[in-house]
C-alpha cells in the first residue's frame, strides 16, 4: 500500500487526521518494521514479516492489537492457536484486541489463548467482528 493509498484509506476518519497524516508520513511497505512515537501516549509498531516467525522473537507488552490476517479460510496460518497464544503472552493484563474476522475457529483460538471474546456488530460492510480483553 502506497503512502497515498494509506492517506486515502485513513481519510474516512476525520477525527484521526493528525495521526493519519503522521502514519502516511512514515509508512513504507519496504520496511520490515515501523516503530514510531505518534503522540505522548501512543506508540505504533508494525511488523511486515511472518507473524509466526517474528512474534515469538519479540519482547513486548502490547495494550491493544488489531489482528488482520485476512480470511482464516484463505490464510489459516495467521489464526492458529499457537500464534494466538503468542499474542496473548505479549498482551498486558486488561489489554485488548479487535479483528474484522468473526470466524468460529478464530474465536475458539483466541479463547484458548486466554482472551475473553465478544462477537459484535461489524464495521462498514462487515456484518460481525470479534473484540476481546485479556483478563487482568
Amino acid at each position: 500500500m502506497s503512502n497515498e493509498d494509506m492517506a486515502k484509506a485513513l481519510s474516512q476518519w476525520p477525527a484521526l487526521d493528525e495521526l493519519a497524516a503522521r502514519l502516511a508520513e512514515v509508512w513504507n511497505p519496504e520496511f520490515e518494521i515501523i516503530d514510531e512515537d505518534f503522540a505522548e501516549d501512543i506508540r505504533l509498531t508494525v511488523f511486515m514479516s511472518d507473524a509466526n516467525v517474528r512474534l515469538p522473537q519479540l519482547q513486548l507488552e502490547a495494550d491493544a492489537w488489531y489482528l488482520d490476517g485476512f480470511s482464516p479460510a484463505k490464510n489459516p496460518e495467521l489464526w492458529n492457536v499457537e500464534l494466538m497464544q503468542h499474542v496473548s503472552t505479549a498482551t498486558k493484563p486488561a489489554g485488548s484486541f479487535a479483528t474484522y474476522s468473526a470466524a468460529g475457529a478464530v474465536r475458539r483460538n483466541l479463547e484458548a489463548a486466554g482472551f475473553s471474546v465478544e462477537r459484535k456488530q461489524g464495521f462498514g460492510t462487515k456484518r460481525e467482528m470479534l473484540t476481546g480483553i485479556k483478563p487482568a
